[in-house]
């Protein structure tokens, strides 16, 4: 097995709002100024799905970027929604969304079918989200892997929930 060479850099780069400039979204409200489902991944290597002490650090980074794109998007004057999706074994998955009405699709506000109870299988995942308190959580299931929805209340616009 190949040693990942530099991994304290890697890891204390994460911790810093590196990965993403803010200045590089378009948050003027002019008709340019839309998303589909844009979203940033931190763990593109997957390096998170070989231990939790791995995947932690690339969650951390998650909520850090998460609470500045609110920061962000607290003066953007079109309803958005602003989301992270987070999967129970997967990592590289794992990205945080900004999602607005667009011209390529009809489809804001999001209609998502969920249930509020967790079907996590990853117990260190359950008890990080559980830890997350001042975000709301809702539960998914896709074909290849269950998920979880996080989210603020009062941050954007509400989904269209179908709850199960």
């Amino acid at each position: 097995m190949k040693k990942l060479r530099g991994q304290r850099r890697y890891y204390r780069n994460l911790q810093k709002l590196k990965n993403f400039k803010n200045n590089a979204l378009d948050l003027s409200g002019n008709s340019n100024s839309w998303f589909d489902l844009w979203h940033i991944h931190f763990d593109w290597k997957g390096l998170g799905n070989k231990s939790w002490k791995k995947r932690k650090p690339h969650l951390d980074s998650l909520i850090k970027h998460f609470n500045s794109f609110e920061e962000s998007l607290n003066s953007y004057p079109k309803p958005f929604h602003l989301f992270a999706i987070i999967h129970d074994y997967d990592s590289s998955d794992d990205a945080v969304y900004i999602h607005t009405s667009n011209p390529n699709q009809n489809n804001f506000p999001l209609s998502v079918e969920a249930a509020t109870v967790s079907n996590l299988k990853n117990h260190h995942l359950q008890n990080y989200l559980d830890s997350l308190s001042s975000f709301e959580k809702i539960y998914c299931q896709s074909l290849e892997e269950n998920y979880c929805i996080v989210f603020k209340n009062n941050i954007g616009q509400e989904f269209n929930l179908k709850l199960t």
